[in-house]
């Protein structure tokens, strides 16, 4: 079955201010988001974020991921050989978006059919293994 494309939010919130946030380095940077197994884990830990990338004007091109739902943003940009990333928010999304795929490998980097889903009339959930091994809440439509 083919998924039918999500409807994008009326707008993808505002880009954060050069100041705001507060920034720290990062070994993963936006590749983390597009990889085919640990992109999907990752993706499941800010399901209300969209994530963009946007060169500056004499300066590298960043990553944007935005959260309209509640204002937070990450913003990678490279340094180095490496990645530093500047985030703020009621919710840090690039720490959930690394806590994700850490629990993946500790569970083995299991495939797509150890994956399920549980649905009640108040949440949506996506779990690995059992219902009640590592999970990540969807938003309710």
């Amino acid at each position: 079955m083919i998924a039918r494309q999500q409807d994008a939010p009326e707008s993808l919130g505002m880009l954060p201010g050069l100041e705001e946030g507060k920034t720290r380095a990062t070994p993963d940077g936006p590749k983390l988001l597009r990889i085919y197994d640990s992109g999907f884990v990752a993706q499941l830990a800010m399901p209300n974020a969209r994530f963009f990338t946007v060169p500056a004007d004499d300066g590298p091109v960043n990553t944007y991921v935005l959260d309209s739902t509640n204002d937070s943003f990450a913003v990678l940009s490279p340094d180095g050989d490496g990645w530093t990333v500047r985030q703020g928010g009621p919710v840090l999304l690039w720490d959930q978006v690394e806590r994700s795929p850490a629990l993946w490998h500790t569970a083995g980097a299991p495939g797509p059919s150890e994956f399920g889903v549980s649905v009640t009339a108040g949440s949506q959930r996506v779990w690995l293994g059992t219902p009640s091994g590592p999970s990540w809440s969807l938003p309710i439509v």
